[in-house]
């Protein structure tokens, strides 16, 4: 935060602050970042997802074997920016103040579930059809390559979310008499609502 206070004379005072936040926070996996391990893979019909879902694919096997991926990822880049000054001005039975605020918001959102493979290996293949109960094996069929489901994400969902909000106002604090002070002013503020820059939000009903 920068701030200043500049004294233009023993009845006129002026505040002006601007301050900046980030905010950076992921759930992103180890490799996250760091390495493409999908890409070193080269597997067919699979590209490499954004660097914040960088993972190995990941396995689920019938009988409580997991091992890799990243079901969910969600990274978030915001950015805040905020402008305001006041000007205050007593003159005689008047004290006077007026001023605005400016905020800037940058929301930034990218990812989704299933950004690195995700294959599910149930014991189907390897089932007696003689005798079904009690037999096959989820780690057989993973040996084998039977896969019974994959989940892939083919991009990462991209949200980047933009307002710019105005407040302004002014007021007067009148000595009517020594036993009688009114207060009076105007306020404005403009709130939009979130405007997406890269125009892939939808509403369906």
């Amino acid at each position: 935060m920068l701030s200043n206070t500049r004294v233009l004379s023993p009845s006129k005072v002026n505040e002006f602050r601007f301050g900046y936040n980030h905010f950076f926070n992921t759930t992103g996996p180890e490799l996250a970042f760091r390495r493409d391990v999908v890409s070193e893979y080269n597997m067919v019909g699979v590209v490499s997802s954004t660097p914040a879902g960088w993972a190995p694919p990941g396995a689920t096997i019938g009988g409580g074997y997991n091992a890799g991926g990243a079901p969910g990822v969600f990274t978030n880049f915001n950015h805040t920016f905020q402008w305001v000054d006041n000007f205050s001005w007593i003159t005689g039975r008047h004290s006077i103040r007026f001023g605005g605020e400016v905020r800037r918001d940058r929301f930034n959102q990218i990812g989704n579930q299933f950004l690195s493979p995700q294959l599910n290996f149930d014991p189907l293949g390897t089932v007696n059809p003689a005798s079904p109960a009690g037999t096959g094996l989820g780690f057989g069929d993973y040996l084998l390559g039977i896969v019974r489901q994959s989940q892939f994400a083919l991009t990462a969902a991209n949200a980047q979310f933009r307002a710019t909000s105005m407040y302004y106002y002014v007021d007067d604090t009148w000595k009517v008499r020594s036993n009688l002070t009114v207060n009076f002013g105007l306020r404005y503020e403009n709130t939009p609502p979130w405007y997406d820059r890269t125009q892939t939000l939808m509403n369906l009903q």
